[in-house]
């Protein structure tokens, strides 16, 4: 969001903008010399958790919720006051990312399942050696309550299970992922592009592993794929929807990317065919792109009673 917000910024005829960082997870900036009608001449910007967002949007104290989960339907009726939150008007999709399972870059696991994850995080699993490893205790790291991250991580992962009372939490993505690098016997999840220099791993949600790459987040198959939000309270708020079209522009989405998060953009890629493919399709797909989109359908099923 900074850089988004700087090039939305210099859009508005901005030619200096300055950054301060008053307290962690907290950066400042602002125009010094900014012209009449350009715009905010002071932006704040507070990542404390998605669900601190929406806390912020409902006192009036933000103009933007950033959340990197969805927001749920007890804060759609909480918020109320302020539109259907969920609707397309309240409701900005402006990247998409996964939450990466993380260990120490010597670690010789390469994927794991989603119950095998539960089992980890929920303390059912203690040592390595029940994954195959011999590195002795595991050693769990997470993101704390307020985070999306950990929404995600606590829907797709944890279900009704909880979070093992040994588990150190962190309010940082690039904390979390410092200290699991820096661990050889840890274990963690963060957002993909705070991975740094730790080892990232496929993930099983049933079938066949996927590891979490740029198709794969793109196209949703990768198991902790997610999409990032913004929440408009004042959906109508001329400044802020000058700010979402710079960020959903092709300018905007080219910064999405450089920041290591999957922009919303098509592209194509090399078609991988599947080794116990048919010769058929193998014929019929020999020289084809795979589109970074995936069409999914929901079957529904009509029952016929005869009288």
């Amino acid at each position: 969001m900074p850089s988004l917000l700087e090039l939305w910024l210099r859009q508005q005829g901005v030619d200096q903008v300055l950054r301060e960082t008053p307290a962690s997870a907290e950066l400042k900036m602002y125009a010094p010399e900014a012209s009449a009608g350009a715009g905010p001449t002071v932006i704040e910007i507070l990542s404390h958790g998605s669900a601190t967002g929406f806390a912020a949007i409902s006192n009036g104290d933000a103009d933007v919720a950033m959340s990197s989960r969805q927001v749920r339907s007890a804060e759609v009726e909480q918020l109320a006051h302020l539109g259907s939150l969920n609707d397309a008007r309240h409701e900005v999709v402006l990247a998409l990312d996964g939450v990466a399972v993380i260990v120490h870059p010597e670690n010789s696991l390469t994927q794991l399942s989603i119950s095998q994850l539960r089992a980890v995080f929920a303390g059912d699993f203690k040592q390595w050696s029940r994954l195959g490893s011999v590195r002795g205790a595991i050693n769990v790291y997470a993101r704390d309550d307020n985070p999306g991250t950990f929404e995600v991580f606590k829907n797709l992962v944890l279900g009704s299970a909880k979070l093992t009372a040994s588990t150190t939490r962190f309010e940082s993505n690039q904390e979390l992922a410092r200290q699991v690098a820096g661990d050889t016997q840890g274990i963690g999840f963060t957002g993909l592009a705070y991975t740094d220099s730790a080892k990232t791993l496929a993930v099983s949600g049933g079938g066949e592993a996927v590891a979490p790459t740029r198709l794969s987040i793109a196209t949703e198959d990768y198991p902790l794929s997610r999409r990032l939000y913004l929440y408009l309270p004042e959906p109508d708020n001329q400044v802020v929807q000058s700010l979402v079209s710079t960020a959903l522009s092709d300018s905007g989405q080219a910064v999405v990317a450089v920041q290591q998060f999957i922009a919303l953009d098509l592209f194509t890629t090399a078609m991988e065919v599947p080794v116990d493919a048919p010769d058929e399709y193998r014929q019929l797909t020999a020289a084809s792109q795979r589109l970074s989109l995936n069409f999914r359908f929901m079957a529904r099923a009509l029952l016929l009673i005869g009288v």
